[in-house]
């Protein structure tokens, strides 16, 4: 009588551990003054869309899921657009590209896109809690632009 107990127990306990622990959009929100736009185009589509944007500038692409309108692309220097360097201690130039996306109503979705920069490297601290939003001008911040900007092209916006 215990042996079925024990393997439904195992059982719920492989498919609850196989769920993860909750996908890959971050709790946290992006940070104030982050850019962003409404476009004509559902959540999914959008994320999707910034995937192929953000190859097309040869960012590494870190995560991403369309399911939970997120993306996230690697370290990067945005100065030599080189992939890398996140325990750089150059944090001027050495960049991060995040971006949330949610519908505000059937078939279109408000963009967020934040370009973060750290004030600090210090492997024991969350990456978020070293991090700060780069200041206009700087070189991930027009990249972020150019991205948004080609996606509204591609969404006709």
């Amino acid at each position: 009588m215990k042996r079925p107990f024990i393997i439904l127990v195992l059982a719920g306990a492989a498919i609850v551990g196989s769920c993860g622990a909750g996908g890959v959009r971050p709790r946290y929100q992006p940070f104030a003054g982050s850019v962003s736009d409404t476009i004509p185009a559902p959540p999914d589509d959008v994320i999707r869309a910034l995937e192929l944007l953000v190859r097309a500038e040869s960012l590494p692409l870190r995560q991403s899921s369309a399911r939970e309108g997120y993306l996230e692309t690697g370290w990067f220097n945005a100065e030599t657009g080189r992939w890398g360097g996140g325990a750089s201690l150059n944090t001027k130039e050495v960049a991060r590209i995040r971006f949330w996306t949610d519908e505000v109503r059937e078939g279109t979705s408000i963009v967020v896109g934040e370009a973060a920069t750290r004030r600090i490297v210090d492997p024991s601290v969350a990456d978020r809690e070293t991090e700060t939003r780069v200041p206009d001008g700087h070189a991930a911040d027009s990249i972020l632009r150019r991205v948004l900007d080609s996606l509204r092209a591609r969404t006709g916006r």
